[in-house]
């Protein structure tokens, strides 16, 4: 599993949230997207490695630039 924390500005409601969720979760692999407005972050959990850059393109494309990005490999338990 991974993480990615993202740090993006101008999330100003909760329609902003929706629609960065929204287009996050369309990335094969991913298991939850989480974005706090007021802190900016969107936290993204994978069992895949994404395509940072097609992650940071759906993000601008939703119209909010990305300030920073970073990547975290998760401990995971199999059953």
């Amino acid at each position: 599993m991974r993480e990615y924390v993202f740090h993006v500005r101008g999330m100003t409601c909760a329609l902003c949230v929706r629609t960065i969720e929204n287009a996050l979760r369309r990335f094969q692999g991913v298991k939850s997207v989480k974005a706090d407005l007021k802190s900016g972050y969107v936290v993204v959990i994978s069992e895949k490695d994404l395509n940072t850059q097609n992650v940071i393109k759906a993000i601008v494309q939703s119209g909010k630039p990305l300030h920073s990005f970073e990547v975290t490999l998760l401990n995971t338990l199999e059953k």
